[in-house]
């Protein structure tokens, strides 16, 4: 019997030494950003290293694809609580669009833009567009949209009433000029335009304001 038990528990030893904790779907990630890409804006010819990062002994293989590309990625480093997978791969002057697979056991599951996921449309996938570069003074700028019809009162009959809203312990205000604002830190904006006329005037047309 005793030489029935040890076998048991050496069984047991080996499956429990052998036992990957489940899968954390939250700790992969990868981008398009020069942390899991090197060049992350690469020239025709370059070669470029791509990475991915898992939690730390967690998954068992990582792989690139590539339209019918499948590539094995290597195991690189590990940081702290995470694994790092990287592969290197030649670009030429085409886009290449690429998404990983991911094993884990029997389960095989996908990563790409919209994390891990089964949907594998192109448009989620992470892209190399070789030769482009972002202009210098766009790098890190905060960008603005300006919608004139956001602004321009076209049609005085729909404007905004006083005390019609409430926000931070301040009220709507109808201006009867439409170029007044009490408040220029609380002000709002409504309108539309409805001319081109109208909407060459819209940094003057405003027509509400926060009390």
């Amino acid at each position: 019997m005793g030489g029935l038990k040890s076998e048991d528990e050496a069984r047991m030893q080996k499956y429990i030494s052998l036992m990957r904790p489940l899968f954390k779907k939250r700790a992969v990630f990868s981008d398009e950003t020069r942390f899991y890409r090197k060049p992350f804006e690469p020239m025709p010819g370059d070669n470029v290293t791509i990475r991915i990062r898992t939690a730390s002994n967690n998954v068992d293989n990582v792989y690139f694809i590539s339209g019918a590309a499948r590539r094995h990625l290597h195991f690189a480093e590990t940081r702290g609580s995470f694994d790092y997978f990287e592969l290197t791969i030649p670009v030429g002057t085409e886009p290449v669009y690429y998404y990983f697979e991911i094993k884990v056991g029997t389960l095989t599951c996908y990563y790409n833009k919209l994390g891990i996921t089964r949907d594998l449309s192109e448009r989620h996938s992470f892209r190399i567009f070789p030769g482009f570069r972002t202009p210098a003074w766009a790098r890190g700028a905060v960008m603005y949209q300006i919608y004139p019809d956001r602004f321009c009162n076209g049609d005085r009959s729909n404007g905004v009433l006083t005390d019609e809203y409430a926000y931070l312990n301040g009220h709507s205000a109808r201006s009867a000029t439409g170029t007044v604002c009490p408040k220029p830190w609380m002000s709002g904006i409504s309108g539309e335009a409805t001319s081109k006329a109208s909407s060459r005037s819209w940094i003057t047309c405003r027509n509400w304001a926060w009390k």
